[in-house]
């Protein structure tokens, strides 16, 4: 499996928003989630982020668990922006942009040149 969930049941508190759901996504597909309001789409996106805990199953990419990769080099491979994302009024879209580097950077350096030219081009 490329991309996707296994068995995941999510619970806040006592109530089950979602229960064993199994999907999988493709490889260079684009893929949409349709539901009615409150039904889990996004608590089920959640998972990826870490922001929520399954109460059972497990998240997966390229066949294997996201909880066992390295947060940094996870980083690489998937992003999550939430649908609703309030950005500091006060920030230029070069900064933000700069933050997607993070999993490139090395631990107590700045931007690279060769990062300033990735965040020129986007």
């Amino acid at each position: 499996m490329y991309f996707g969930f296994q068995n995941i049941t999510i619970e806040y508190g006592k109530k089950r928003i979602v229960s064993d759901i199994n999907v999988s996504f493709p490889k260079g597909k684009i893929t949409t989630i349709i539901g009615r309001n409150g039904c889990g789409k996004s608590s089920l996106l959640k998972v990826v982020s870490g922001a929520v805990k399954p109460v059972t199953g497990r998240a997966l990419f390229e066949d294997k668990p996201l909880r066992k990769y390295n947060s940094r080099v996870l980083a690489r491979k998937i992003a999550y922006l939430p649908q609703v994302f309030f950005s500091p009024p006060d920030i230029d879209v070069y900064t933000m942009v700069s933050y997607g580097r993070y999993p490139y950077s090395k631990f107590g350096r700045g931007l690279t040149k060769e990062d300033s030219d990735v965040i020129e081009k986007s």
